[in-house]
């Protein structure tokens, strides 16, 4: 048709749309299709000042009862339609869509899309044009829609008639985060079975988070701050020789000393042990042993909590004793 230069509109009672202005008009505006009859009207409107004959609007009027309009809903794990879940990732969720036509009318084809518009894969358009089943599952957390879509001979086109269920894929670990929550959130940091624990020494410059062996994180056990410091250099060790039933001196020297460093020195055969720590550097000093009756073997053994302990040892011979014939 001709407008002579006026606007065109296609409105229903509740909306109007303006799409063309000026010179000839032919084609066509998509809408979705109403759930009750909606007469729609094509009109000419003259521009202001403009005078003369316009045409009557031409009308139709299209969509039947709402008993007409086919039905497409979808449930996750069969927490009912529409109903959102939430699972950790790697979970694998059963998507169930169901479709049913309108009074005379005829399913052609149905579907599960997902957010992009995607079929599922193992989902067919067309075999069976039925409900349908699908599995989902992702190893990045996130929202993720699902659509069930249906296809009728009295409504040729995919729609979904605004049902829709969102599976939310989250971390195992509630503290966790990044693409597959191998990483924790700001202020946690991994233990050493990788779970995202309190991070108590983030703040404290030099210190490392360790959790001891066999604690319990439920239990609130989230580990203790350790000096992240070098090991001790141990130049030297000695001891004095003795006669049996005499203590034996023992003298030392080690370079690097720091607070959160612990030396032992232990005897073998076992007959106690001396500990030391906090102690100035470099470090030097002597201990007198209890009294041996046979060769002992002491070692003197530095740790730091973090790198496998280092020592040194010496073995405190017994002087033989001589009678005279």
């Amino acid at each position: 048709m001709s407008n002579g230069g006026y606007p065109v509109s296609l409105f229903s009672i509740s909306s109007s749309t303006n799409f063309s202005t000026g010179g000839s008009l032919q084609g066509h505006l998509t809408i979705p299709a109403p759930a009750s009859p909606t007469t729609y009207a094509l009109h000419c409107v003259a521009p202001s000042g403009v005078t003369g004959p316009v045409q009557a609007p031409l009308q139709v009027t299209i969509g039947g009862s709402a008993s007409n309009v086919p039905t497409a809903n979808i449930e996750a794990d069969g927490a009912g339609y529409g109903v959102s879940v939430s699972v950790p990732i790697g979970t694998v969720v059963d998507l169930d869509a169901y479709f049913t036509p309108g009074s005379d009318d005829t399913i052609q084809k149905t579907s599960i899309i997902d957010n992009d518009l995607v079929l599922l894969p193992g989902v067919s358009e067309l075999v069976p044009p039925t409900d349908k089943s699908a599995t989902y599952s992702t190893t990045t957390p996130g929202s993720y829609t699902f659509y069930p879509s249906v296809w009728t001979t009295n409504y040729p086109q995919w729609s979904n008639y605004g049902s829709s269920v969102t599976v939310e894929f989250t971390c195992s670990d509630p503290n966790a985060a990044g693409p597959n929550c191998s990483e924790c959130e700001q202020g946690y940091a991994q233990d050493g079975e990788g779970i995202c624990q309190p991070d108590a020494c983030l703040d404290i410059p030099g210190l490392q988070e360790e959790v001891p062996e066999g604690s319990d994180p439920d239990a609130g056990e989230t580990g203790i701050c350790m000096p992240d410091v070098p090991l001790p250099t141990l130049n030297s060790f000695n001891a004095t020789r003795v006669r049996s039933g005499q203590a034996s001196t023992l003298s030392w020297t080690v370079d690097g000393m720091a607070t959160g460093i612990i030396c032992t020195i232990s005897p073998t055969p076992a007959s106690g042990q001396i500990a030391w720590d906090d102690v100035s550097d470099p470090w030097s000093g002597m201990a007198q042993t209890a009294p041996i009756t046979q060769a002992t073997e002491y070692t003197l053994t530095c740790s730091n909590g973090q790198d496998p302990d280092i020592s040194k040892g010496v073995i405190v011979n017994i002087i033989p004793s001589f009678q005279e014939i």
